[in-house]
């Protein structure tokens, strides 16, 4: 209904009618959590608002919709915009539409985050006076409670204030940072505590099972807080893969550390194959989180299972504070919880011990895995086979992570002796630790800070990976069971082949002349299967056509660029639409939601910049999109080649899979051939194997 009205009143021209029908929309879109989607109907409403009091309206929501997905800067632009007066720089006047606290409150819970605690104290101060009810006061009184736990400043008295009268949920999150930071409660309230927030909503939920995790860690109850880490992180991968946003800030303030602490504990505390586990576990969720922006709800949008409005209001519902009673109506929400985590768990049986087991057991005797977890002062090496794991710790690995992040945007700009002793320092780093010879074959779940750096490069007595082994990164370990050699396209293939994007030109049919790299692909594949797009024809509309997705093979050989940043600046160039509007881009997240049949796609002219923002995330965008819309297998380059060796190496390459199916072995072989034509470094090392 929404919608229809803001249609109709577009093609009237009433624009400040338009503006409140699309505030309310974003309203609604914040209240069911779906903050992505908020943000861009807010932003139009700003564009059409012709009142100062609509802009103060949706420059408030806006700001909620920024703050929640984590866009510190702009959320701390709007909320100031929509509580300040521009002309006096006051406070406005409050008014029945206009929360100022709540607007104060993300400013201050911004200037938190940014560790700015002056103003993060007068600004809370400043919301003290425009709380309107009981409710509103506790939950204050919470937030003034973090403030003083991340300024370092004594909190306890007002906690333990706060514990003794305030309204749920935030009476027992008191109670429990009671226990988890002064130690200053018994069993039973901490246990009732805990019981009273499983009602809560899934963002205090999750707060306080953190909270009772580092409870049990300051007792020595190392094995439990383990345990309850490992609920929580599965109740976050659900909620994050199946519902995102209704976590909201929760996920990105508090996400990375619990990963942290749990993967800390397994480090000293789990066996060697419980702590692989983990690394799967966080690796997962965390990709989940990632994935759980606006091109991911889209791609969901048809799967139906428990994203629904309805449900998310029900949801929301429970953000209401109350007594710490068990209402009927907040036990039916919460079954209605369970029972789609229930059915979530079933999907991802494979994510736990029996699927790690059941991988390593498929693989051949001529396979292993090797993994790292890099932490903060401290480094692991994992090798992994059929008869078990084995777990190293790297020698003087605090500032590992550092360096490896480094090395992989040194070597794409390095050749010869620099690279060479580059390689060589990494590989003793990494490798040599393991001891021993390494199978033929290694599968690589993959750690952040090697994304970038040329596995295959990697030089271990004197000999680089590529010459004695063949490397796959495999980052959906251990879903899925143990990759083997899936068919591969061949001669005969239906190929979609993209690339050479160019300037307008109204000429295009008429031109004949293409890459080198398009040229060689194409001759291999030559024949009715064959789709070829390229110069001046590439453009958008070309990925809807349906030989895009029916490929067998497709090979993509325009520039693109892997933020590891995010997804907002990752895309495929395509060519000029129209004289002067300048080249044209394909967002990663319009890669993700065209379903794909292709066995394999291949991102020739990939360029990286950037470092992602957790720890944790093993898939770069692009590669995650074309896993995610059904590629089995991504070979992306890992800096962008010159045109005619970008030719020589891509023929090679698929004579070699057209004879052995193998695209890791096909790989392999024509980086040995590159080296026995002692061709350098940036010729055949930069190219990375993805499997699904």
């Amino acid at each position: 209904m929404l919608r229809e009205i803001e249609s109709q009143l577009s093609e009237e021209g009433q624009g400040e009618e338009l503006a409140r029908n699309l505030l309310a929309q974003g309203r609604l879109l914040n209240r069911t959590y779906r903050y992505e989607r908020a943000r861009a109907v807010l932003d139009q409403a700003l564009a059409y608002q012709r009142n100062s009091v609509t802009e103060s309206e949706v420059r408030l929501e806006l700001a909620r919709a920024l703050f929640e997905t984590g866009r510190l800067d702009r959320a701390l632009a709007e909320a100031r915009a929509a509580v300040i007066n521009s002309a006096s720089g006051a406070y406005r006047q409050p008014t029945g539409l206009l929360d100022l606290g709540d607007g104060i409150g993300i400013a201050a819970d911004v200037y938190r985050e940014r560790g700015q605690f002056p103003a993060m104290t007068a600004a809370r101060g400043a919301q003290e006076q425009h709380l309107r009810n009981a409710s509103d006061r506790a939950a204050w009184a919470w937030e003034r409670a973090r403030d003083g736990l991340a300024a370092g400043g004594g909190v306890a008295d007002r906690l333990r204030r706060l514990a003794a009268s305030g309204a749920e949920p935030w009476r027992s999150l008191a109670v429990l940072q009671l226990c988890a930071g002064f130690d200053a409660c018994d069993d039973g309230a901490a246990s009732r505590a805990r019981e009273r927030l499983r009602l809560a909503a899934p963002r205090h939920r999750a707060e306080g099972e953190l909270l009772w995790a580092k409870w049990q860690q300051r007792r020595g109850d190392s094995t439990g807080a383990i345990r309850t880490l490992a609920g929580l992180l599965g109740q976050v991968h659900f909620l994050q893969a199946e519902l995102p946003g209704v976590l909201g800030a929760w996920s990105w303030q508090r996400g990375e550390a619990m990963a942290t602490r749990y993967l800390d504990l397994l480090m000293s505390h789990g066996s060697a194959s419980r702590a692989l586990l983990g690394l799967a576990e966080v690796r997962h969720a965390t990709v989940a989180r990632r994935r759980a922006g606006e091109a991911a709800l889209r791609a969901a949008a048809t799967a139906g299972g428990a994203d629904t409005d309805e449900f998310r209001a029900s949801l929301a519902a429970l953000e209401a504070p109350g007594d710490g009673s068990s209402g009927e109506q907040r036990q039916a929400v919460i079954r209605r919880l369970e029972t789609a985590r229930r059915e979530f768990d079933t999907r991802w049986e494979d994510l736990s011990v029996d699927g790690v087991n059941r991988y390593l057991a498929a693989l051949e005797r001529d396979q292993a895995l090797v993994d790292f977890h890099f932490g903060d002062s401290r480094a692991w090496a994992f090798l992994a086979d059929r008869d078990g794991v084995r777990r190293v710790a790297l020698p003087a690995s605090g500032e590992l992570a550092e360096e490896l992040f480094a090395a992989g945007e040194r070597a794409a700009v390095l050749d010869g002796d620099a690279f060479d002793d580059l390689m060589a320092r990494l590989g003793g780093r990494l490798l040599d630790p393991l001891g021993g010879a390494l199978p033929k074959r290694l599968l690589w779940p993959g750690s952040p800070p090697l994304a970038r750096v040329p596995l295959s490069a990697l030089r271990r007595n004197g000999r680089y990976l590529a010459q004695d082994h063949e490397l796959a990164r495999v980052p959906g370990f251990p879903v899925g069971g143990a990759p083997g050699n899936s068919p591969q396209p061949v001669d005969g293939a239906r190929v979609f082949l993209a690339g050479d994007p160019r300037d307008f030109s109204s000429e295009y049919l008429t031109r004949l002349d293409t890459s080198l790299e398009l040229r060689a692909v194409a001759n291999r594949f030559v024949g009715p299967g064959l789709t070829m797009v390229q110069g001046a024809a590439l453009l958008a509309d070309e990925f809807d056509d349906p030989r895009y997705g029916e490929a067998e093979l497709l090979h993509l050989a325009m520039p693109a660029l892997i933020d590891l940043a995010g997804l907002d600046a990752s895309g495929l160039q395509l060519s000029e639409a129209r004289r002067e509007a300048g080249r044209g881009s394909f967002s990663a997240g319009e890669l993700a939601v065209r379903p794909l049949s292709a066995t394999l796609a291949v991102l020739s002219q990939a360029d990286w910049r950037g470092r992602p923002e957790s720890s944790h995330d093993n898939l770069p965008p692009l590669v995650a999109d074309l896993l995610q819309a059904g590629s089995g297998a991504v070979l992306v380059s890992l800096w962008p080649r010159d045109d005619a060796g970008a030719a020589w190496f891509m023929e090679r390459f698929y004579e070699r899979l057209a004879v052995s199916g193998d695209a890791a072995l096909a790989l392999a072989q024509v980086q040995r051939t590159a080296l026995t034509n002692e061709s350098p470094a940036r010729a055949w090392a930069g190219y990375s194997l993805y499997l699904r």
